[in-house]
């Protein structure tokens, strides 16, 4: 009896319970897709146990993968270096542009004296005393207006870092040329052209080309030890012109005397350049094949008999064709100044 049950157990199929996946009783295939490959699993081992083995893929997904990464090797940045021959080899200005330093007021030596000539070649007055190796309150004010002139950021800081020793390490490009004994900074200020020009004015007539430029002497200052006062000091000029539109007089410059005080007066210290040439010196045509010229002036400041200042005036004048102008054409010029 007892083999009987045992052998009925054998042949009873199983019975399906609530919730259980029928399981195929023939041989199992499997499928190259990943849909078939989880329905196989299903029938295999489960709802169940898919469900656990696909929670343990993802938590392992999310566990960094340390084992295998390639190290990351972080290596100090190679310090700057000059290309100024001026501040080349000097350790503290080295320093301060790698910004492990900074040049502050009261500081002396040669490391101030290459930053006040390098701030004076850029036009910043420094004071009288000129590159003196001595960081006083002149050089400071000076180096916040170097720092305001070319937007470096903490122009009310005095003190040299490196956003000042990389430009002025870029203005001095292969290197620094001697200063004069005594170096003049001369400011100019409300340029104006066309219409907006003050008597003389700065357009030609109808019947001419060209056109011309107007701007004031706003301040004059002179820095080293070899400058005279500047107190009632004589301002003068010299202006010469090449023959690239036409061969023609020079401008007629004007003079001014600074005041008691080194000042330049309210009333008279402005300049009027112009270049006006009648059209009939050119030919038409030949103005229309040309298109254009270009004629150079050279404009010398002397105080006190010293050079102070040299600047380029560059005319440029295009010829147009204009059915509403004279003659048909239009001869204007644009004018510059550096």
């Amino acid at each position: 009896m007892n083999q009987r049950l045992v052998v009925a157990r054998q042949i009873e199929p199983r019975r399906k319970t609530a919730g259980s996946p029928a399981r195929q009783t023939g041989p199992l295939k499997r499928s190259g897709s990943a849909v078939d490959r989880t329905l196989f699993l299903q029938r295999t081992v489960g709802n169940q146990a898919v469900e656990r083995l696909f929670s343990s893929s993802r938590a392992l997904d999310r566990i960094p993968k340390t084992v295998t990464a390639e190290p990351i090797i972080q290596r100090a940045p190679s310090p700057k270096s000059f290309h100024c021959p001026d501040f080349a080899g000097d350790t503290k200005l080295e320093a301060c542009l790698n910004d492990r330093d900074r040049l502050r007021p009261g500081a002396r030596g040669p490391s101030v004296e290459k930053v006040q000539k390098a701030l004076l070649h850029d036009n910043i007055f420094i004071g009288p005393e000129g590159a003196d190796g001595k960081f006083g309150d002149n050089t400071a004010r000076g180096v916040m207006a170097f720092k305001d002139k070319h937007h470096l950021g903490f122009a009310a800081f005095p003190d040299v870092g490196p956003g000042t020793m990389s430009k002025l390490d870029e203005l001095c490009g292969g290197g620094l040329p001697p200063l004069p004994a005594c170096k003049f900074i001369v400011r100019y200020g409300n340029e104006r052209q066309g219409s907006a020009c003050d008597p003389p004015g700065c357009l030609c007539n109808a019947q001419s080309c060209g056109g011309g430029i107007q701007f004031d002497f706003v301040d004059i200052k002179a820095s080293g030890a070899s400058c005279p006062s500047l107190a009632n000091q004589p301002v003068t000029e010299q202006v010469t012109s090449d023959a690239g539109c036409l061969a023609v007089p020079p401008p007629i410059t004007g003079s001014f005397t600074l005041d008691a005080k080194g000042q330049v007066p309210a009333v008279g210290a402005t300049d009027t350049y112009r270049l006006c040439f009648p059209r009939r010196m050119v030919e038409l045509d030949v103005m229309l094949v040309v298109g254009e010229c270009t004629q150079t002036m050279t404009q010398k400041v002397f105080v006190g008999g010293m050079l102070a200042d040299t600047r380029t005036i560059k005319f440029k004048v295009l010829f147009r064709g204009d059915v509403s102008a004279p003659d048909f054409l239009r001869c204007d010029a644009t004018v510059t100044r550096s």
